[in-house]
């Protein structure tokens, strides 16, 4: 980790970033989304990706496609980065990005909500902080999944499936009946 850390002392994260964004998609991208995650597995190197604004990439269609697989991948198994993540209001944007985005941006995405929804099965904090059944984030986000789910689409439906079944805990028998409910109302009409 010791490159990691020099790559956060002397600035080189924002460089990253608008390489990521600004470039046309090319190996050099792919090794900056690989050196992006690699720098996920130290906390002080994630704060620094998401101060500097992971969230600021999520601009044109392939960006938000290579933003969406960098998240997911800055994820997987990374309490911490799912915390920062979840806390910067990312989870407003997945929802959106699961609604409006292109094939590639929303399969991205919906991995990326597996992942996290994942590490909120096993961490009880990050899955009480982040996924709060009245809260706007995660009734957007639970509604997409399950609009998703409805629709049986093909790539995305085992990663919503899987959201979906990650996040059970997370309801108690009365929010599980509005999801019924949620779910009764706009499906089978």
């Amino acid at each position: 980790m010791r490159y990691g850390k020099l790559i956060i002392k002397e600035g080189c994260i924002g460089p990253l970033l608008l390489l990521l964004k600004e470039g046309t998609f090319s190996k050099a991208q792919e090794n900056v989304t690989l050196a992006i995650s690699l720098l996920s597995r130290d906390s002080e190197s994630v704060e620094e990706i998401i101060r500097v604004g992971v969230p600021a990439v999520l601009t044109k269609a392939r960006m938000k496609a290579m933003a969406a697989r960098v998240l997911w991948h800055l994820t997987n198994g990374n309490s911490l980065t799912c915390r920062s993540i979840t806390e910067s209001r990312a989870l407003l944007c997945f929802a959106l990005l699961l609604e409006k985005g292109s094939e590639e941006v929303r399969y991205n995405s919906a991995v990326a909500l597996m992942e996290i929804t994942t590490v909120a099965e096993k961490d009880a904090n990050l899955r009480r902080s982040a996924f709060k059944p009245n809260s706007p984030a995660c009734k957007a986000i639970v509604g997409q999944l399950l609009m998703i789910i409805n629709k049986a689409d093909s790539e995305l439906l085992v990663p919503c499936v899987k959201a979906v079944g990650n996040l059970a805990r997370t309801f108690k028998a009365t929010e599980t009946i509005k999801i019924k409910s949620f779910r009764d109302y706009y499906f089978t009409k």
